[in-house]
């Protein structure tokens, strides 16, 4: 009994072994993490619609592993509307293969007429730099379509550099 017992022990603890080194083995092989790309983008783009030609777009990104979620808002540094819109993402959409689709409203935009443009929405589909050494890509560049228009926009964008927040001693 004390045999059988013992082989059975023995077997089921190298099948363990086996399987762990199996799936370790695949795990650092093919499994990798996508890229860092939260951060602010400094949006620069030539055909934006005319209610936001005057305005310098932010793109906040937020990221958990592949899933994304962002935000189009102006770029003033100490707006309502830049905090809200960090605070509440209003696009969501995925990362594969260096590439981004975010889609969503755009309701942090106050340049637009709002009677005209209630459900103002965009898709953005934009490629990570390519041959980016450091370890978060620095530049995006793309395609921004509105629903409100019928051509899309090229744009490009640069991650801008945090800026430690400073809050006022008590």
């Amino acid at each position: 009994m004390k045999l059988k017992s013992l082989l059975f022990y023995s077997v089921a603890i190298g099948s363990a072994i086996i399987l762990f080194k199996t799936v370790t083995a695949y795990g650092e092989s093919a499994l990798k993490a996508p890229p860092p790309i939260s951060g602010r983008y400094l949006l620069q783009a030539q055909n934006l619609p005319g209610c936001l030609k005057a305005e310098n777009l932010v793109l906040n990104i937020q990221q958990s592993g592949i899933y994304l979620f962002g935000s189009l808002a102006p770029r003033e540094k100490s707006s309502e509307s830049t905090t809200e819109a960090e605070e509440k993402p209003s696009l969501s959409g995925l990362l594969r293969h260096r590439q981004l689709v975010l889609s969503g409203t755009i309701p942090h935009l106050s340049g637009c007429d709002r009677s005209l443009h209630k459900s103002a929405e965009i898709k953005i589909i934009a490629e990570l730099e390519a041959g980016a050494i450091a370890p978060q890509p620095q530049k995006l560049i793309g395609k921004i379509t509105f629903n409100f228009i019928s051509d899309s926009t090229e744009f490009t964008a640069e991650l801008q550099p945090k800026i430690a927040s400073q809050k006022p001693a008590h």
